[in-house]
């Protein structure tokens, strides 16, 4: 399958090494846009460990709603302008449309990516909380400490049911009993003018990352990524590191390194070709670099991860 997969590939953009990057590129590139479970029933698992190209979260966003449980280690999570530290068994509830990344260190964690629409029915009382939810007129407690919710048996079930992957209908239930927990608890707030307000800088900063995505094979500067978001230079740095909790230059060289881990994982290019796809002149400054960044070099991480993509 595999490689048929890159044989089609290959032929597509003529047998070119260069245009076979392109085509893992892309598809990385989509990966948030696609279909999450079938289309029957919108929801994904991911199991996340060291071994998986995307073990350092980068900051995205997606429509979908998100819930990440930390099965052990440290996750850092950066939820639109807020840092959380995560510990074994803490959780967080990504509502749909918000910028979120983290850092994992010595972390397995695993993330359920689901559509609202598994929690609508229709012409029912429950309904009421979740459309609330749904048009963002409330925002639920982002992060839930494994204390909030160890002694609600319900709450404990539940989670049993949405991490097993054991049972479609057993799943949904679970979804409901998930958010009721924060129905009952009290566990969220209203929207508010300020919250909007937030949302615009929120915006400004997707459109940079959107930019940063699509040119990241690019030397990029800091006047241009200001002027997207329409901001000063100075300002614009001040933002984006509140968003990422990263400088723009680490960012992009976190993205940059991100696709060459990928690249090292599913294709054939060697190092030097990897280093120049992605705007670098020096394949050993860019060895040192992702190094630096993925704690392995380029060859050894494509020993370890070869064929994981």
């Amino acid at each position: 399958m595999r490689i048929n997969l890159f044989f089609s590939a290959c032929l597509w953009y003529n047998s070119s090494k260069l245009g076979l990057f392109s085509y893992i590129m892309q598809r990385l590139d989509s990966q948030e846009m696609k279909e999450r479970g079938t289309h029957d029933f919108p929801l994904a698992y991911y199991h996340v460990d060291w071994r998986h190209p995307r073990y350092q979260m980068a900051l995205h966003w997606h429509l979908e709603f998100e819930i990440i449980r930390v099965i052990s280690g440290s996750f850092t999570l950066h939820l639109e302008r807020d840092v959380f530290t995560l510990g074994a068994g803490d959780m967080a509830l990504i509502d749909s449309g918000m910028l979120h990344g983290g850092t994992a260190e010595d972390a397995v964690y695993e993330c359920i990516v689901f559509s609202s629409e598994l929690l609508r029915h229709r012409n029912y009382a429950d309904d009421y909380f979740i459309r609330k939810l749904v048009h963002h007129k409330i925002l639920l407690k982002p992060v839930l400490r494994t204390e909030d919710y160890v002694d609600d048996e319900f709450m404990s079930c539940a989670l049993d049911g949405l991490f097993s992957q054991s049972s479609k209908l057993r799943q949904c239930a679970a979804l409901k009993v998930f958010f009721s927990f924060y129905e009952i608890n009290g566990l969220y707030r209203e929207n508010d003018f300020a919250i909007n307000n937030g949302k615009q800088r929120s915006d400004q900063i997707k459109k940079v990352l959107e930019y940063i995505e699509e040119n990241c094979d690019r030397q990029l500067d800091l006047d241009c990524l200001s002027s997207i978001a329409g901001l000063s230079r100075g300002y614009f740095c001040s933002l984006f590191r509140q968003y990422t909790g990263r400088s723009c230059f680490d960012y992009i060289n976190f993205v940059k390194m991100e696709r060459a881990a990928v690249a090292l994982s599913a294709g054939d290019l060697n190092v030097s070709e990897i280093a120049y796809s992605l705007g670098f002149e020096d394949a050993s400054y860019f060895t040192r670099l992702f190094r630096r960044y993925m704690g392995f070099s380029p060859m050894a991480y494509r020993r370890k991860h070869s064929g994981k993509v």
